[in-house]
């Protein structure tokens, strides 16, 4: 057990990049050595997202291209040869994204605003999702979007501008950039973000909009509306939008399943949400690793696993005690 401990400490010392051509060679001999070693490093590699403190360095993995996907979405038409533009019918995927720790969190920018011509970005991108399937995608920018069933997303970014189109419901885990607001456009009304994570909801008829965190700008009947973590608003385009108080958030984003998306969450919220999936609770006491913060998803990963990851990312010791687990420095 202590030998296989050491090599999955090496492996992670490798995602995080800090490992000397000696160390790199040391895993490569051992992934050749026998397929159980190849097919426990995958799996490490599938969960572990990757990792850094303070200034991190991102860890690419392999993934779909676009190219890879590429299904035209019926019924749409062709974005303009101005634009970049591809198409993908996306089913089920787990993609590889990055786990960052930093400090500091998004904040939200609160003006009125309108949606922008297509032709005016430089990147646009059609996926859709259809009966049965769902699907995570990392945008551009490194925001994350989780896709319901019947979905449709129209991606709109270049360097100074972040929007998409929305027909269905997704959770979106947004990138925090000042610079680029990001704007949610739907047939019942638009939301504008700087970063934070929220569900958006079309399938109703208007648009519904569960902030799980941060704060979210919503606009619709020519105002708009601030909309807070735990909180739930509907508006259609003509009409201003109603804010009400959601009791149990858990239960309403419950068809994302074992799906997380973190986006610069403080180590506090991050166990406590990992605390329901798991199923046992799990306690943050030292302020510092409060304060600290994670960005990242998984998805369709054991939660136990999950747990582990985030205190090897955190860089804490994860001590169980009886059925609590306890993050400590």
């Amino acid at each position: 057990m202590e030998e296989a401990d050491a090599v999955d400490e090496l492996i992670v010392l490798y995602l995080q990049g800090g490992t000397t051509s000696a160390q790199e060679e040391e895993i490569r001999r051992w992934r050749k050595a026998s397929p159980d070693h190849e097919a426990r490093y995958q799996a490490m590699v599938e969960v572990w997202q990757g990792t850094a403190v303070a200034q991190p360095r991102e860890v690419s993995f392999a993934r779909p291209t676009l190219a890879d996907l590429e299904r035209r979405v019926p019924g749409r038409p062709v974005p303009s040869s101005r634009s970049a533009a591809r198409r993908a019918t996306v089913s089920g995927l787990r993609w590889a994204a990055v786990v960052i720790l930093a400090l500091g969190l998004g904040a939200l920018t609160s003006t009125l605003f309108t949606g922008s011509d297509s032709n005016a970005y430089a990147f646009v991108t059609e996926v859709g999702t259809g009966e049965g399937e769902m699907a995570t995608w990392t945008l551009p920018d490194g925001t994350v979007v989780r896709l319901a069933p019947n979905t449709r997303l129209q991606v709109r970014q270049d360097s100074t501008q972040r929007e998409v189109v929305l027909e269905g419901r997704a959770f979106l885990s947004v990138r925090s950039d000042p610079s680029r607001p990001f704007h949610v456009i739907t047939p019942e009304g638009e939301a504008r973000v700087v970063g934070t994570r929220f569900e958006v909801n079309t399938t109703s008829g208007e648009m519904e909009l569960l902030v799980v965190e941060g704060a979210v700008a919503v606009a619709g009947g020519g105002r708009e509306v601030e909309v807070r973590a735990g909180e739930r608003s509907r508006s259609q385009r003509d009409q201003e939008p109603e804010i009400e108080t959601v009791r149990d958030v858990d239960a309403q984003i419950a068809w994302l399943g074992t799906f997380l998306a973190f986006e610069s969450t403080p180590l506090s919220q991050v166990a406590a949400e990992l605390e329901t999936r798991v199923g046992r609770p799990i306690r943050v006491t030292d302020p510092d690793l409060r304060a600290r913060t994670l960005t990242g998803w998984f998805t369709e990963a054991d939660m136990e696993a999950v747990v582990d990851v985030v205190c090897r990312a955190a860089a804490v010791r994860c001590v169980s005690t009886g059925d609590t687990i306890r993050m400590l420095p």
